[in-house]
């Protein structure tokens, strides 16, 4: 069941999803017997979403490896002003 998979109530699950429909303006999912199936606008969100998803993930990186990369850097410098070397490569997630 996806309101276990996502660890939300079902009911709260509903309403986010009709809130959602009502804010777009279209019907994401259709009910089919007992089973909830995306429509054709849902299709389309969703590859949307995915793809958005994926432009702010790499978006996170390329921020953190620039961030890391300079303050790896200052770091550097600052320890090489002090004739130590204490650099250390930062964790990767």
């Amino acid at each position: 069941m996806l309101s276990a998979a996502v660890r939300i109530s079902q009911p709260s699950l509903s309403h986010a999803i009709v809130q959602l429909e009502q804010e777009l303006g279209v019907p994401l999912f259709e009910k089919n017997g007992r089973n909830v199936e995306l429509t054709q606008f849902g299709e389309v969100f969703l590859k949307q979403v995915r793809q958005s998803l994926e432009i702010l993930d790499g978006s996170v990186d390329y921020l953190q490896k620039k961030f890391f990369s300079a303050l790896a850097r200052l770091l550097k410098e600052r320890d090489e002003a002090d004739g130590k070397c204490r650099l250390r490569k930062p964790a990767q997630n």
